[in-house]
């Protein structure tokens, strides 16, 4: 194989690892829909949401306030996180009490 067919091969994968990134950033579990969403607590909202961008270790690692967590959890859901605002109030009272 050549070199110009190696690294357009290369680009193509690094291109697909990049869109699955993306695209399952943004994924939930489909088996919880908005409804759902109200009844389930704020520790498996995070365990279940935020599995998609990153490893529980990181969530836990971070140490912050309450509004340190609103900052972040608001960014995270710009960036494709799926939360409604009942299930966003869930996961930053159960993140403010770590």
């Amino acid at each position: 194989m050549s070199v110009s067919k190696i690294g357009l091969l290369l680009l193509c994968l690094l291109l697909l690892f990049i869109v699955s990134l993306i695209i399952g950033c943004g994924s939930s579990d489909s088996s919880i829909n908005d409804t759902q969403g109200s009844t389930i607590d704020g520790k498996t909202l995070v365990e279940q949401r935020c599995i998609g961008c990153h490893s529980l270790d990181r969530v836990f690692a971070k140490k912050t306030d309450k509004a340190g967590w609103i900052v972040i959890v608001d960014d995270m859901i710009k960036n494709g996180a799926k939360l409604n605002s009942q299930e966003r109030d869930k996961v930053l009272e159960y993140l403010a009490s770590l």
